[in-house]
């Protein structure tokens, strides 16, 4: 019904002969591509990380050096990404202005997408997290792969220093020493 209507509207507007400079978001994308303080660089999917080696992790880089180890350490140089500008990921953030945090959400079998909704900016409590929705949850973990959300966030809309990292706003392993879902910077 969407596309019906979306495809109605872009054939009334070119018989029309109206130009229309506009953004709209890609019918069937489901991220949210930025928010206040925060862009999605690119995303990871699941095929590439099978063996969940960012599954339930955060990380972060702050200078082009470190995320371009980061992503070749991780083996990901080769893999496509869902961003359309074939810029290499590490090239799409200004590093004197942002840095870039990998929010990797492990999923399951059943799993058919994750949904980044927002990043949360929360200066009075010094965290800054995810909120993501997986689809198609099927109620047990048989954990096979990670999908990664590539983040650059304004260094002017980070809380000062320490400030919390999270993958989510609770941790997601409450027993943990050294929880892998959260980072301090």
């Amino acid at each position: 019904m969407v596309r019906a209507v979306a495809l109605a509207i872009v054939v009334a507007l070119l018989t029309a002969s109206v130009v229309v400079a506009d953004v709209f978001p890609i019918v069937g994308n489901r991220f949210a591509p930025s928010g206040n303080g925060w862009r999605l660089v690119t995303t990871v999917g699941s095929t590439v990380d099978p063996d969940a080696n960012m599954a339930f992790r955060v990380r972060a880089a702050r200078d082009r050096a470190a995320f371009t180890a980061r992503w070749h350490g991780l083996g990901w140089e080769e893999h496509a990404r869902t961003d359309a500008t074939g810029i290499q990921p590490w090239l799409a953030v200004d590093f004197e202005r942002e840095i870039v945090v990998l929010f990797g959400v492990g999923i399951g079998s059943c799993t058919d997408g994750v949904d980044l909704e927002d990043v949360v900016i929360d200066a009075s409590n010094r965290l800054v997290y995810s909120i993501t929705k997986e689809r198609s949850h099927c109620g047990f973990l048989d954990l096979t792969g990670a999908i990664v959300f590539v983040v650059a966030l304004d260094r002017g809309a980070l809380p000062a220093s320490p400030f919390t990292l999270r993958l989510h706003a609770q941790p997601t392993c409450r027993s943990c020493t050294e929880p892998e879902d959260e980072l301090t910077l």
